[in-house]
């Protein structure tokens, strides 16, 4: 795992505008646009009440016990 760490930094520092493009156009319309921010959606995230049972249970486990591992913190950062 480290060593794929490693990897997407070494890539990062050698072509500094990956983190601002695309790699594959067909993803260009999922980037953040000016204007597309819910606040209502995040609080909703934020406490454990999007509706997404899985979702939620994950959020509230973070808030209660302040960790979560690395398999179930990837789903809800994405969600």
């Amino acid at each position: 795992r480290a060593h794929w760490r490693s990897h997407f930094i070494q890539k990062l520092e050698s072509e500094p505008e990956l983190e601002f493009r695309d790699l594959c156009p067909a993803y260009a319309h999922l980037r953040r646009q000016p204007n597309d921010w819910n606040e209502e959606h995040y609080r909703r995230w934020a406490a454990g009440r999007t509706g997404f049972p899985y979702v939620d249970a994950g959020m509230r486990c973070l808030e209660r016990h302040g960790w979560v591992n690395f398999r179930l913190r990837a789903m809800l950062v994405s969600f």
